[in-house]
């Protein structure tokens, strides 16, 4: 899986001690799924006792990754 950060992604995962991994698997086996607008995706996952959202849009083959909260 070829994911893509934003700077504000990438911010916010150093932030929050979530690394690509459980960005993974949050995407690839999410408890959640909505679709929002413009093609943006928000899944959520709870993995090691921490629940973990991340919306991204899918381009070109890529998971270009907007945000992890």
């Amino acid at each position: 899986m070829k994911i893509v950060m934003s700077n504000h992604a990438k911010y916010r995962a150093m932030e929050r001690f979530i690394d690509t991994d459980k960005i993974k698997k949050t995407i690839s086996n999410p408890t959640t799924k909505v679709n929002q607008f413009e093609g943006r995706i928000k899944v959520e996952k709870k993995i090691d006792g921490r629940n973990i959202t991340v919306i991204y849009k899918k381009e070109k083959g890529k998971f270009v990754i907007i945000t992890i909260i």
